[in-house]
């Protein structure tokens, strides 16, 4: 079930957040997440967070800022399983078009976006990490 997150769900977000993180951007010192906890923390009760649930425990979450993917995020138990998939495409359902950023080197998340009909429109160099990124867009061609 995917469910709009709230206030008490915060906690397991942002442990799926900070460990997401850690995993698969090995490129990007571990002290930038952990620096930037609180910053994302204040900003998921700002945005519009979505959460993936199976039997009352949260697997995952996207968060959206106005027509912006800030970000899907998986437990790691349940990466490979669909949830990513299936967040992403109630994203589609309910927003025309949106936009990303990607690390390059974050090649698993490159080809789960550009499977699923992401394209990339722009490379930049992300300032605070200097590393290569993607801006990628999706439009509802409908």
């Amino acid at each position: 079930m995917i469910r709009k997150a709230n206030k008490k769900d915060l906690n397991r977000l942002m442990k799926i957040w900070l460990d997401s993180n850690l995993d698969t951007h090995d490129f990007v010192p571990a002290s930038y997440w952990q620096n930037h906890y609180d910053e994302v923390r204040n900003a998921l009760l700002q945005a519009n967070v979505f959460a993936y649930e199976d039997n009352d425990k949260i697997l995952g979450f996207v968060g959206m800022i106005d027509h912006y993917l800030a970000g899907i995020f998986v437990d790691e138990k349940y990466r490979g399983h669909g949830v990513g998939t299936k967040l992403l495409a109630y994203i589609k359902q309910n927003y025309d078009n949106f936009s990303l950023h990607v690390y390059e080197k974050n090649k698993r998340a490159v080809s789960f976006y550009i499977a699923q009909g992401m394209k990339i429109s722009m490379i930049d160099i992300d300032q605070d990490t200097n590393g290569r990124e993607y801006s990628m867009e999706w439009k509802n061609n409908l």
